[in-house]
């Protein structure tokens, strides 16, 4: 998969995995996701992830539980925000 962010351009092994779908960790509500791409790691930092306090600061997350960050979980999957409406659905 070819890539661009703001470090610059480049590919990514990746596979294609269509129909995935993300659960609440109730197991009450899920949705499922347009076509997602895998990759061995996740470039991404806890300092990138939103916090409760972080949460409350910012008008568009306060409708939104967000659940203290554990650090012994590592991140295992990211949301591209051009489908958070998509996401925002399934707490209806």
């Amino acid at each position: 998969m070819q890539v661009k962010t703001m470090h610059g351009n480049g590919s990514v092994d990746s596979k294609v995995v269509n129909k995935l779908v993300v659960i609440e960790d109730d197991g009450q509500n899920g949705v499922q996701l347009p076509k997602v791409y895998t990759r061995g790691e996740i470039p991404a930092s806890t300092r990138q992830i939103a916090t409760p306090t972080i949460g409350k600061q910012w008008e568009h997350l306060r409708c939104i539980e967000i659940p203290a960050l554990d650090p012994d979980i590592e991140i295992g999957i990211l949301v591209y925000t051009r489908h958070y409406h998509t996401l925002r659905g399934a707490r209806r």
